[in-house]
């Protein structure tokens, strides 16, 4: 007969290895031995390669795939949407390699920024406030902003999905559905627009000048966001297609509208709400 055990964690009577009510696990001496330690070790890196990678495989070659197997309960072989998102954040904060959507403090307030009458009094006010020039108020945003800007990228799930979740009401799908998928299409655009492309291109560069110095990459922050929107576009696609099933027609004249929403509107929201974050910190 099994031995009787108290979880330590809710208190429960069980009987086995792992609490029925919580799922607390009974923890012997030798699971406290260096052979364990590194056993789980080892489990965890082969288990992380091979659901990370298989993730990330998927939502470059088979966009939709992942969300569409999650949000049907195949979970066990993915690494999860949500928390793959989160690392290309982590991973981008550590390697700045593009700006990404941030922008520099001018780009703000010069006066042909569309942002500039929101921005500019705030602007003013702060640096009355801190009795400080507008230089020194310009390179204490941009120092600040350059991770703010990374942390707040988070805003794009709930963002991304609520666009969605218009686009495809009639589909009655959960919120939660469309969420999933909106974290599928944001690692796209964070690990190819911000970390992938720009390294891509900084690599060819580098070997550009090691074989010639007068090698230049005709390459500037517009013809990059034009590519980023291009491999987006290509992504939502079939993304979508996939993940809501419609025809090829109605497909594409969404995906189409989704981009445009993700310009005009999500990305003006984000710099705005980044720009009062990032001056509210300073």
């Amino acid at each position: 007969m099994s031995e009787v055990t108290i979880c330590k964690n809710c208190g429960i009577s069980f009987t086995g290895n792992y609490c029925s009510n919580c799922g607390e696990k009974i923890y012997h001496a030798h699971d406290k031995s260096l052979h364990h330690i590194l056993h789980e070790t080892v489990h965890f890196i082969t288990h992380f390669d091979g659901a990370f990678f298989k993730t990330i495989r998927s939502v470059f070659i088979h966009p939709g795939l992942v969300s569409s197997e999650y949000v049907a309960g195949i979970r066990k072989k993915y690494f999860k949407p949500v928390s793959l998102y989160l690392l290309c954040v982590v991973v981008y904060l550590l390697f700045p390699f593009f700006r990404g959507l941030n922008m520099e403090f001018y780009a703000y307030t010069n006066k042909n920024s569309e942002y500039q009458r929101i921005t500019m009094p705030v602007a003013k006010q702060k640096a009355i406030n801190r009795n400080l020039s507008f230089e020194v108020l310009a390179k204490k945003y941009d120092e600040k902003s350059a991770k703010v800007s990374k942390i707040l990228l988070l805003l794009y799930l709930p963002l991304t999905a609520l666009v969605l979740f218009g686009l495809y009401f009639k589909q009655r799908k959960y919120f939660f559905d469309h969420f999933i998928l909106s974290a599928e299409l944001n690692s796209f655009l964070v690990a190819f627009g911000f970390l992938f492309l720009p390294l891509s291109l900084y690599l060819i560069e580098q070997l550009g000048h090691f074989i010639s110095n007068d090698f230049h990459l005709p390459v500037n922050n517009t013809i990059i966001e034009l590519l980023i929107e291009g491999g987006f576009l290509l992504i939502i696609v079939f993304a979508l297609k996939k993940f809501y099933t419609q025809n090829w027609l109605w497909t594409v004249v969404k995906s189409l509208l989704f981009l445009v929403i993700f310009v005009i509107i999500i990305v003006p929201i984000y710099r705005i709400i980044l720009f009062f974050t990032t001056m509210f910190f300073i």
